[in-house]
Order: structure tokens, then sequence, then C-alpha cells
């Protein structure tokens, strides 16, 4: 399938896989659900052992469904485009320097709700939501269990792209910013949701059907 991200620019609806709005306010969900979270690389993102604490390093490891590899992902619904925060527990990933830059690791932290602990998911990539240019990526590009995840420059490639799994089997998608379009029809209606959007797009669908003003970017595709 093809995911899109929605935004907005002026008048003109503006589909790019790239593009989500920064968020200026905070919202709670109790009870947020779990999922893993595995990198294109084969290897999932893990929180380490149980008791986790604060400081403890975020890496990748071989997926074993052990406690470290469940991600509680909350969305902040007041936020206005599907923004999250990651949590292990009362913990949050967040980045270790404010605010975050280029090579800032991801550790565990008590949640404060700071820009380094607040995520939006535009499509297949973890992105800072106070800097869309910085994504989760392995460290060096390394795909050994035990790498680190840092920030990098986002640049679309295999070590910044991620798979969000419902742990409970569900298929349920990590926030209600994710709709799928199995017709044209699903497609023109996803199209009129706000900002931080993925539609996730059939095979089945041309998208050429699609009129102006409408841009489409394919430079990310997932099938």
């Amino acid at each position: 399938m093809i995911l899109l991200m929605l935004s907005y620019l002026g008048p003109s609806i503006v589909v790019a896989l790239s593009i989500i709005l920064p968020s200026t306010a905070l919202g709670q969900v109790a009870s947020p659900p779990l999922y893993t979270i595995k990198s294109y690389m084969g290897r999932c993102l893990d929180l380490g052992p149980s008791p986790q604490v604060p400081g403890a390093v975020v890496s990748i490891s071989d997926c074993d469904g052990t406690v470290g590899q469940k991600v509680a992902i909350q969305e902040l619904v007041n936020l206005g485009a599907h923004q999250v925060l990651l949590r292990a527990g009362p913990l949050c990933i967040g980045a270790n320097v404010i605010p975050p830059r280029v090579g800032a690791a991801l550790v565990l932290q008590s949640c404060s709700n700071s820009a380094g602990q607040i995520f939006a998911l535009d499509g297949d990539s973890i992105v800072m939501d106070s800097n869309l240019d910085l994504a989760v990526q392995l460290k060096d590009g390394t795909t050994k269990s035990g790498t680190p995840l840092v920030l990098g420059h986002r640049t679309l490639s295999d070590t910044e792209l991620w798979d969000v799994t419902a742990i409970d089997g569900s298929g349920r998608p990590p926030t209600s910013g994710f709709k799928p379009a199995s017709t044209l029809g699903d497609l023109q209606q996803a199209l009129t949701n706000g900002p931080g959007t993925v539609i996730e797009i059939g095979q089945n669908i041309d998208i050429s059907d699609l009129a102006s003003p409408l841009a489409v970017s394919k430079d990310h595709n997932s099938w």
C-alpha cells in the first residue's frame, strides 16, 4: 500500500509523506495500547529489561516479545495532529538533549511532555514533533542487536523506517489518524481529515484520478 500524510498549506490540501504540523498543546489518554515497533532492518525497538529505569538507552534487539519490546503509544488527542508519547509504563522515550538535534540519543525519561518526548508517526517514520526533519534511526546505520537509537536527518532510508503492530493482534493502528482507503471514495473521504492523517492506500486505487489542487508525493511507498 501507499502511505500518505496529510497537511494543509494555505487553502489547498497537500498530500505529502514528509509533512506534519507541530504541536502547541497537550492531551491525555488513559491506558494506552501496546505495540511492537520493528525496524525494516529486522530487529525490534527494545526498552531494556524490567524494571526499566530513567536513563536506560533505547536500542534494537532480536524480536522476542519480551516486556522491553512492548511500547505503549499514547496519542495526545488535544494537539490536533495525532502526536504521541512512546511509553514504558510511567517512563517515556525522549531525546537526551533539549532542543533535540542530530545525534541525540533516545533514552527512557520521567514523562514531562517536553519537546524531546513528543513524536509524530509519519507513515513508517517516527519523527520529532518539534523538528520534523529529525527521525528515529539506527545509530550509524548499524543493524546488529544492541545498536542504540538516535535522531538523524530524515532521509527515508530503511534504517529509519518501522512497522508498528498491535500486540493484541487486533490490527489496531497506532493513532486515530491512520485511515485505510480501499476505494477512490474512501480516499476522497480520508482527504477531508486534518493534519497528521496517514492514508493507507490499497493497490487497486489509481491516484492519478485525483483532481487538482491535490498534489501527491510518492517518494515513500509501503506495499
